[in-house]
């Protein structure tokens, strides 16, 4: 019988000695908090176990003393975030691993491919490991999937070796923000982080279906790239303004249409779509912080009068306003 508890993590977590703590020095209200004992290091590794088939987990650890990882597993996939003293261990370690360069930070979109075998790595005194990632169980992509969802596991596969050489994929580093910033009960946490994991997973195959569409990236130059992630970094910290492509055009000293082309090409979604995605993800973060009101949050996203803003928010998460505060900070 699978378990991904005892089969993957806690082979790694003796190693390193972390230990499943308690009340408040839980991260989360669901799933299960680790940390490591207090000669080890500091921080935590959080792990939301999905049908014993999967998990979702954050880690952020940084050690006191130099620790070794010597572990026998089973056969796995993960995709993750990273940050990058983690990804040389990929490496060594993987049948197969297949990297992307985030755009927002330094770390890396990791796909993780796997057969049973040992995984070794070292991690020295004052290193760091640091992630959000998604790990499953051959019980879940080879047979839980294709049999409630009809997906093909080898796509499922090919989906994550496509991967490799990737500029971006803005979804999911938005995705795996999401799954940091959340915190759902127990009774509801299952629910929410396996909605996550099947995000994740159509989030890749759509990627591969629209690689299809669209020219290889490859075939950009830097420059051009450059100045595409220049203006993603201009609608981020403008999307409270309503920017025409044609404004757009005038400041980036290119045609509109021509514009709008290559930022669907890098970015795999259209400039609407990509301003839409930066006000929601700016609204979540600001309401997690009580002291800021409804009010001042739409108009700190560009909306006129609070309404409209819960009408969109609504409509965007299935929540208002206040409820997803009310959800976010385990209120409810």
């Amino acid at each position: 019988m699978e378990n991904i508890i005892e089969q993957i993590f806690e082979p790694q977590f003796r190693q390193i000695s972390l230990r499943p703590v308690s009340g408040n020095n839980q991260i989360k209200g669901s799933g299960i908090t680790y940390r490591p004992a207090p000669d080890v290091g500091e921080g935590y590794y959080w792990v939301q176990p999905i049908r014993d088939l999967c998990a979702v987990t954050i880690a952020d650890l940084t050690f006191k003393k130099e620790v070794e990882l010597n572990y026998e597993h089973p056969s796995f996939l993960a995709v993750g975030n990273y940050a990058p003293p983690l990804v040389p261990h990929f490496q060594g370690n993987t049948v197969a691993s297949y990297s992307a360069r985030c755009v927002r930070t330094e770390n890396h979109l990791v796909g993780y491919i796997n057969n049973a075998s040992r995984f070794r790595a070292g991690i020295s005194e004052g290193g760091t490991m640091r992630c959000v990632s998604v790990t499953m169980l051959p019980g879940y992509f080879r047979s839980f999937l294709p049999k409630c969802f009809s997906v093909d596991h080898q796509e499922l596969v090919h989906s994550v070796e496509g991967l490799a050489g990737m500029v971006t994929m803005p979804e999911l580093e938005y995705l795996f923000a999401q799954i940091c910033r959340v915190n759902p009960s127990a009774k509801y946490g299952g629910l929410y982080f396996e909605s996550k994991v099947l995000e994740l997973l159509s989030l890749i195959q759509i990627q591969q279906e629209q690689q299809k569409v669209f020219p290889d990236t490859s075939a950009l130059d830097e420059d051009t790239i450059a100045m595409i992630h220049r203006l993603a970094a201009f609608l981020q910290n403008h999307c409270d303004q309503h920017l025409t492509l044609e404004t757009l055009g005038k400041i980036f000293y290119i045609n509109k249409n021509k514009l709008s082309y290559l930022f669907r090409l890098v970015y795999s979604e259209s400039i609407p779509d990509y301003i839409q995605k930066m006000r929601l993800e700016k609204a979540q973060k600001q309401l997690e912080h009580p002291g800021i009101s409804i009010y001042e949050i739409a108009h700190s996203i560009g909306f006129k009068n609070q309404g409209s803003f819960s009408d969109w928010f609504r409509k965007e998460t299935g929540f208002s306003p206040s409820e997803y505060r009310n959800k976010t900070n385990g209120w409810d």
